[in-house]
């Protein structure tokens, strides 16, 4: 089944909107809760397909997993068998995370793994930081065996760095015997609420620097009920929408500190914001175009290259040229396309990209090619004028919970069609 969105643009939107929970911060405190016996529930879940789909798994393996409210999900892995055999399985494609909690876990874990898999960078992490706590990684046609039945505290330097890797570094230290130093770690506001998780667990992380932790190992982490961060991906969506629309829209619930880089590109385009108890309203009441800005791809707290999808097509409309950097031209040369092709005038020269404007974006029927492409189209859409049919919006239509039906009460005319 695929999806399509049929968006009738030129209206501006207007309204409150609530932010759902973090769906990164949810898979990664959902690995945590593998890492006791006791019960753990986590809030302001967001009820998405592919947590349905990891939840049942889950229980396959023998955790009892279920949403217990529409936003309320519990794990208690006390029955997971001690040596686990996973064959076709979802869980290293969504989260390497996972796949190192059941090892911990379980302590041996026997899975399906092609050469092709083998060679995949994920995994690959996965093994070696396996490898590092005391583990071992056997493969032999077709079969990938994991242990890890002394887990020892170590030196790890992440060498190539990412939230998840770190993540994973942590869930091996958090229950290793002895302490862990981590250097290079990423840690983001999704990755320090899971952070937030595993203390309340009883582990303990001491964030020493930016790119340096400590964690002091135990065997005996304990139940907890965590409330999950307000996803800020999502909150940034509904900001551009707003924009775009010369619309009004309050975003209640997310928290300005985790979005300061992007407030202040929002500021510098020339769109108001204002912070409030209840969260942050997002409005234009300029007259004429925005005023072009340069932004390059960084890491967090720097404007991360979902964030960047959501300025392109606002972009178009600004009154001069803007410039756009990234480590990663193949994902934003998608976007650049469909802006194309709905008549912004971009180019892309390695990753470097280059924004004209302003210029009228025009309705018409596209396709994306990925999440961030997606995103892109969503939001052009809606500031065209006329009808476009968006298609290959899965991955988006999955990522943020009931997101057509949440546009239309704020005065979207927006239609989701399954193909």
């Amino acid at each position: 089944m695929s999806i399509t969105y049929k968006i009738k643009g030129g209206k501006s939107l207007h309204g409150s909107v609530s932010v759902k929970g973090s769906p990164l911060a949810a898979v990664g405190s959902m690995a945590a809760g593998l890492l006791t016996t006791d019960k753990v529930t986590l809030t302001n879940v967001p009820h998405l397909f592919d947590l349905d789909v990891l939840i049942e798994e889950l229980r396959q393996l023998g955790v009892m997993a279920d949403w217990t409210h529409p936003h309320e999900m519990t794990l208690l892995a006390s029955l997971v068998n001690p040596e686990l055999k996973i064959s076709e399985s979802n869980l290293i494609g969504w989260s390497p995370v996972l796949l190192g909690a059941l090892v911990i876990r379980s302590n041996r874990l026997e899975m399906e793994a092609t050469e092709i898999d083998m060679l995949d960078d994920r995994l690959a992490t996965t093994v070696s930081l396996l490898k590092q706590f005391g583990g071992t990684a056997e493969w032999y046609e077709g079969k990938l065996q994991l242990s890890l039945h002394h887990i020892h505290g170590a030196e790890i330097f992440l060498d190539r760095s990412s939230a998840e890797q770190t993540l994973l570094a942590v869930l091996f230290a958090a229950t290793a015997n002895g302490e862990t130093i981590i250097e290079g770690a990423v840690i983001d506001p999704e990755i320090e609420d899971v952070f937030a998780c595993l203390s309340s667990m009883g582990a303990v992380i001491d964030r020493q620097d930016d790119a340096r932790l400590r964690i002091v190992g135990s065997t005996q982490l304990h139940g907890t009920t965590h409330n999950l961060i307000p996803d800020r991906y999502e909150a940034g969506l509904f900001a551009a929408l707003a924009i775009i629309s010369d619309g009004d829209i309050l975003i209640k619930d997310i928290k300005p500190a985790i979005m300061m880089s992007f407030l202040s590109k929002v500021q510098q385009l020339g769109a108001s914001y204002q912070v409030g108890s209840d969260g942050i309203r997002f409005w234009v009441d300029h007259v004429g175009a925005f005023r072009p800005i340069d932004l390059t791809v960084k890491p967090y707290p720097g404007i991360g290259k979902d964030w960047l999808a959501l300025f392109l097509p606002i972009l178009c409309q600004a009154d001069g040229e803007s410039v756009l950097e990234t480590d990663s031209p193949e994902e934003l040369s998608g976007a650049l396309r469909l802006l194309q092709g709905l008549g912004g005038e971009v180019h892309l020269h390695y990753g470097l990209a280059r924004v004209f404007g302003p210029s009228k974006l025009v309705a018409s029927r596209i396709e994306a090619d990925g999440f961030i492409t997606a995103m892109t189209g969503l939001i052009a859409a809606i500031g065209s004028n006329g009808v476009t049919e968006l298609s290959g919006v899965d991955g988006i239509d999955g990522r943020f919970e009931t997101l057509p039906e949440r546009l239309v009460k704020l005065g979207a005319k927006i239609e989701r069609i399954e193909n």
